[in-house]
């Protein structure tokens, strides 16, 4: 009899493999897995990119008066005043910062293209769209019939409420006189004059349409959406001008950042979209 056990390699064989097979499986499924996370991963760091050009570029742009300099003795911050080969940086601010320059906005769209991207060292595409919102205070109020001695006022729509709102303000170096009245429980009539004769000032029902003209510039208004209880606010929004090409349909890459200050001449909103992609 033999007193020693029979050694039984195959056994030993098949438990070797069949811990080495599970162990390479979890290698291959480790190694999928991160391989498969890799697109995201640069995905995210592509967005990360776009996200800190778009922050750049619009900090510049918006809060930054710009600079241009022919030589050490002749130079400034009026760049848009002169040849654009001397421009250095670009920027819509006044030179004291106290708010955006509009000239400079006009003069940026003046420019080619690819030179407002070779001033700003973008290699991104990018879109900057800018908008004046002027929030004109009708808080000042009358009883209809009994307006203060310097109003004329206007022949009311039969169901004009008795309340009339009024206020005033300074655009493009005029100013403008405004009434608003209400009726069937919204304030959506607007008068517009510059001498507080509202006989024969300009009309806008809001109910029909929300596009005023004042000096040839064309404004957006949604006054229409202001409860009779309200009446104390104009809004008035026109398009100052787009700098940049159309950004792509599809915005999954598309970076927008919205920034906010004011014109340095009136006092009033602007607001800057900016899309980088």
């Amino acid at each position: 009899m033999n007193r020693y056990p029979l050694k039984r390699t195959g056994q030993i064989s098949i438990d070797y493999m069949a811990g080495a097979m599970v162990f390479f499986g979890a290698i291959i499924i480790l190694i999928t897995s991160v391989m498969s996370a890799v697109p995201e991963v640069q995905e995210n760091r592509n967005l990360d990119d776009l996200q800190m050009v778009s922050l750049s570029a619009s900090e510049v742009l918006m809060n930054n008066p710009g600079y241009w300099a022919e030589d050490a003795t002749t130079n400034g911050t009026d760049w848009h005043q002169v040849d654009p080969v001397f421009i250095e940086t670009l920027g819509i601010q006044h030179s004291n910062r106290t708010g955006v320059k509009t000239d400079k906005i006009t003069a940026m769209q003046q420019m080619d293209y690819a030179e407002i991207q070779s001033v700003l060292s973008m290699e991104r595409d990018f879109n900057a769209r800018f908008t004046v919102m002027l929030y004109i205070d009708t808080s000042n109020t009358f009883i209809q019939g009994e307006a203060p001695d310097h109003i004329v006022e206007p022949a009311y729509p039969p169901d004009t409420e008795d309340r009339i709102h009024y206020g005033t303000e300074n655009i493009d170096g005029t100013t403008y006189h405004f009434l608003t009245a209400a009726s069937d429980g919204w304030y959506n009539e607007i008068w517009i004059s510059t001498d507080w004769d509202f006989s024969d000032a300009d009309h806008y029902d809001l109910s029909d349409t929300q596009i005023l003209t004042i000096d040839q510039n064309t404004y957006v208004t949604n006054i229409g959406d202001t409860q009779i209880s309200d009446g104390n606010l104009i809004i008035l929004r026109r398009q100052l001008g787009t700098i940049g090409t159309a950004p792509p349909e599809h915005t999954d890459n598309v970076i927008r950042v919205d920034r906010f200050d004011t014109t340095a001449e009136e006092n009033h909103v602007i607001h800057g979209v900016f899309h980088v992609w």
